[in-house]
C-alpha cells in the first residue's frame, strides 16, 4: 500500500490536469483584474472596469455554453472500441474538396471511420485541433 497517495486513472488524471489549467488562468485574471483596480483613482476609470468585468462575465458565460456542448458532443461521440477516447473529426483538404474521418482520441487506440465528403451543416461532433491539410 502506498503511502497516503492515490493512483489517478488517466481520465481523472486529464481533468484534474485541465481542472489545474483553469485555475491557474482563474488566478491570472484576478491578478490582473487587481492590478487594474488598483490603479483606479478616477471615476471614469472604475466605469472602465465596470464594462470591463461586464465583458468578462459574457465572455465567461459564452465560455460555459461551449464547454457545457462540448461535453455533450464528447458522450455522444465515445470511442466504442476503447471507452476512453472520443471520436475526433479529421478535417483533409483534397483536391476535390474537403473531406473528413473521425479518429479515436486515445493515442493507444486505432479506431478510425472511412472518409467522406465535409458539409458542416449536417456533420457534428468534436473537431480535432491538429487538422490534417
Amino acid at each position: 500500500m502506498s503511502k497516503g497517495r492515490r493512483i489517478h486513472g488517466e481520465k481523472e488524471l486529464n481533468e484534474l490536469q485541465r481542472a489545474r489549467e483553469t485555475i491557474k488562468k482563474l488566478k491570472r485574471q484576478i491578478s490582473s483584474l487587481r492590478s487594474q483596480l488598483s490603479r483606479a483613482t478616477s471615476s471614469e476609470r472604475l466605469a472602465d472596469l465596470q464594462d470591463l468585468v461586464a465583458r468578462q462575465i459574457e465572455e465567461d458565460k459564452e465560455q460555459i455554453k461551449i464547454n457545457k456542448k462540448y461535453n455533450k458532443a464528447k458522450s455522444r461521440w465515445e470511442c466504442y472500441t476503447c471507452g476512453g477516447g472520443i471520436m475526433e473529426i479529421r478535417l483533409m483538404n483534397l483536391p476535390h474538396g474537403v473531406y473528413y474521418s473521425r479518429k479515436c482520441s486515445n493515442l493507444e487506440c486505432d479506431n478510425k471511420t472511412a472518409m467522406k465528403k465535409y458539409n458542416p451543416a449536417t456533420v457534428d461532433g468534436v473537431v480535432s485541433e491538429k487538422d490534417e491539410e
